[in-house]
Formats: C-alpha cells, structure tokens, sequence
C-alpha cells in the first residue's frame, strides 16, 4: 500500500511540475503613466498618439520591438496594456534588461457631449 501511494504522489508531482515547465510567460505588459508639459503640468484631456518602443541600450541603436496606438489623457493619466496590438517578438523574451522609450505625437481633445 505505501508503494502505491508512493508511485501516485511520485506521478502527481511529475505531473504539476511538467505544466510548470511548459507554461510561457505573459506575452503582454500593463504600463501607466502621467503626460505633463515641461512645467510638470498635466497635458489637456484628450486623446494622444503614442509610440512605445523597447530598446537593448539606454542611447541609441535600433528598437527590438514598438507599437503605436491611440490613448485617453485625463488629467494627464492615461494607462495601455504594452503587447496588446503588435505582440513582442521573438526579439523580446524578457530574460534581459530592457529601455523603454515613449513618444507622444498628435493631440486630439476630447468632445464633450
């Protein structure tokens, strides 16, 4: 009886530990910030272009991965999941240190109803 108890928690333990070998890591990243002008202050509410971009080095060289999007500003807030629209490639496996680099482009103001 104890051989049999024993082969079962042996294979139980074989088991979990193989879906823990093969489970990936998160393929996407949530990311929030505050837009302020170069006073500190808030940008106007509005919807604002973004283009993120992950780099190797901290100056230069060519990003390993960017994406652009879209994003609400409220009261300088706004927040976008990283990964979302153009999924990292095999370039980003997260097993390294990373820079990311944000640009704002095109302000567009919220209309109000």
């Amino acid at each position: 009886m104890k051989t049999l108890g024993f082969a079962f928690a042996t294979i139980f333990v074989l088991f979990v530990g193989i879906d823990q070998l093969t489970a990936q890591i998160p393929r996407t990243l949530s990311y929030q910030g505050v837009l302020t002008d170069n006073a500190g202050k808030p940008r106007p509410d509005g919807n604002y272009q973004f283009t993120f971009c992950f780099s190797t080095s901290s100056t230069g060289g060519t990003p390993i991965w960017c994406e652009t999007k879209t994003l609400p500003v409220k009261n300088g807030l706004f927040s976008t999941v990283l990964g979302e629209q153009t999924p990292f490639g095999a370039a980003v496996k997260f097993d390294r240190q990373y820079w990311l680099g944000i640009q704002v482009g095109i302000w567009f103001p919220l209309i109000r109803s």
